[in-house]
């Protein structure tokens, strides 16, 4: 019987923990190192640490990060090193599949970005690639974020679009469900029913099975923001851009197809269109946010180098000057031999410096 690996591909805080544990309680697999938790995911991430580690090679193979909005490519890096992370991909499916469980699922906000590379190594080893992708209303995501990080809600947005986007467009030969992040809190049986309909999933546990333990884990606040539609029509949205693609989320929620693809493709378009230089600025800014550095420390490191600038700048300065006096200084001896050269008794005496070199130094 055919494997079959559910990729659950959403935006970072936008619900994949809960859903892939969720998933997880019906009887679906997931590799998991640890249960790790903390402060900003108090039921725990369920996730694998391998797979995070190999998201952030592939990542890293374009100069990215997840909290990148420029378009993944790795096409820069030499084809060896694309072929050794596409083969440490596809021993990880291999271990994975080789497990007894029919039904697996992998989980980590990055796949967004690079679904094509996992869906790649998985069917490879024979297993049936289906996606979910739990979606939540942006500015939710973008307070979840920047309470965490610490980046603009503009920059979030962008975030937000950038992933979204990306799953979408890569999930679309795939057997998908879409599910927002409010429905899997309070009908998750109905989102249940059409995960297992929709994906071919006949061997799981019903949820009157579990109903128990699923209450137990999704019981009590999970949810930390709301904000309404308006809010959103309302907010600073890098041309509306998100306002729209959250519209669309819902329809695919109803219904999947080519024309709300087609707008997606729209929005794909303008928002590639509308990166900037800007962007590219916001994100090397991220980077230096996002490494966990204190302001201070980062304010020590720029007065260091700023105190070495101003030492070479007065270093070069002072070599420039150097530079000039010697070109003057040569320029005065060129013109003081020229003199010489083109003098009278330079040519008058010629004949008898010939003689005297002819008579005294020829051996």
């Amino acid at each position: 019987m055919q494997k079959q690996v559910i990729l659950v591909a959403g935006m970072h805080r936008s619900g994949t923990s809960l859903v892939n544990r969720l998933l997880n309680l019906h009887g679906v697999h997931i590799p998991i190192d640890i249960e790790y938790k903390n402060e900003f995911n108090e039921r725990g991430y369920w996730e694998s640490f391998e797979v995070q580690a190999l998201n952030n090679k592939v990542l890293r193979l374009g100069d990215s990060s997840w909290f990148d909005l420029r378009k993944f490519s790795p096409v820069r890096q030499p084809r060896e090193k694309i072929e050794e992370i596409e083969q440490e991909i596809g021993e990880f499916a291999k271990r994975l599949l080789a497990q007894e469980f029919q039904v697996f699922s992998i989980k980590d906000p990055r796949i967004c970005r690079i679904i094509p590379w996992w869906r790649s190594a998985l069917e490879s080893c024979g297993a049936r690639v289906s996606a979910i992708i739990p979606y939540r209303h942006p500015l939710e995501v973008a307070a979840s974020i920047g309470n965490r990080d610490g980046f603009s809600a503009k920059y979030c947005l962008s975030l937000w679009l950038r992933n979204v986007l990306d799953a979408e467009f890569a999930t679309r030969q795939l057997d998908r469900v879409f599910c927002s992040y409010e429905g899997v809190l309070s009908d998750w049986p109905s989102i249940f029913c059409e995960i297992t309909e929709k994906l071919q999933l006949s061997s799981l546990q019903p949820f009157s099975e579990v109903k128990n333990q699923i209450d137990d884990f999704a019981s009590g606040s999970l949810k930390h923001w709301s904000f309404s539609d308006s809010d959103l029509e309302h907010f600073v949205d890098p041309d509306g851009l998100a306002n729209i693609a959250f519209k669309y989320l819902r329809k695919f929620e109803q219904e999947d197809n080519t024309s709300i693809q087609d707008q997606f493709d729209v929005i794909r378009e303008v928002f590639e269109k509308t990166l900037s230089i800007h962007d590219e600025l916001n994100y090397q800014d991220s980077r230096i946010t996002s490494s966990g550095e204190s302001s201070e420390s980062r304010n020590k490191e720029f007065s260091d180098l700023t105190e070495q600038f101003e030492s070479l700048d007065v270093s070069y300065r002072q070599q420039k000057q150097e530079l000039a006096d010697l070109r003057v200084h040569f320029k005065t001896i060129s013109n003081d031999c020229q003199a010489i050269v083109n003098s009278l008794s330079l040519r008058i005496t010629r004949p008898l410096r010939a003689i005297y070199d002819y008579v005294y130094m020829v051996p």
